[in-house]
């Protein structure tokens, strides 16, 4: 929750391609960063990661993110979200440059930028007061690929304020109020028309069964 915070966060679903400008780091695509080392996107992906990494650039003195362009928009998301968790989480510096997705030795790194990315992008407080209890409504809020529905939701039914989060809730309720009060207007307005197309669909078949039977309404 402190990564929202800090980085000015208000609204699901994130879009992490927008963090690393916001904090001086370079993003690019496969197929443009490919372009730009003038190798292949299949070099990245046999050399790298088939889904994405980060590094440490000496020469540009920043980090760099890089996703495959070819994975679908909520894949891309969390894989974003995962590599800035890296950053985050210092498992990336100018002492250890790169560190790929899946190399052998980094399960704990890649557990903990799992964690960090299934916290920025279904941030469970948010979540847990719009209402939102069902593996399909994360994925369409959150905009997360539907094999991370599953640990989406045990997180926000688990979800207890501790020493750490407990300090950090007012602020990011504020910072979300507005789309947290937007979505719960969104809400209403969806049960009532369910409700209503509900009654109607139930007045039909009564009238029908009534036409059928030879009763008069």
């Amino acid at each position: 929750m402190a990564f929202l915070l800090e980085q000015g966060i208000s609204a699901l679903p994130v879009n992490p391609c927008a963090i690393p400008p916001k904090n001086g780091w370079l993003i690019f695509s496969y197929s443009a960063f490919a372009a730009r080392i003038q190798e292949s996107t299949a070099y990245l992906q046999t050399n790298y990661d088939k889904d994405g990494f980060v590094l440490w650039s000496e020469p540009a003195q920043t980090f760099v993110v890089c996703y495959n362009d070819n994975a679908p928009q909520n894949e891309i998301r969390w894989t974003v979200a995962h590599e800035i968790g890296h950053i985050s989480l210092h498992h990336v510096s100018p002492g250890c440059p790169v560190l790929a997705r899946h190399g052998a030795g980094n399960r704990l790194y890649e557990l903990e930028a799992e964690c960090f990315a299934l916290r920025v992008l279904c941030p469970a407080p948010v979540l847990l007061e719009c209402g939102v209890d069902t593996p399909e409504e994360i994925a369409g809020m959150c905009g997360i690929p539907d094999t991370r529905t599953g640990a989406a939701l045990a997180y926000v039914r688990d979800f207890a304020a501790d020493s750490i989060t407990a300090p950090l809730l007012s602020g990011i309720m504020r910072q979300f109020s507005g789309f947290i009060e937007s979505n719960k207007k969104n809400r209403l307005r969806k049960q009532a028309a369910e409700s209503k197309n509900g009654g109607l669909i139930l007045w039909l078949t009564i009238w029908r069964i009534k036409r059928k039977s030879g009763t008069k309404c």
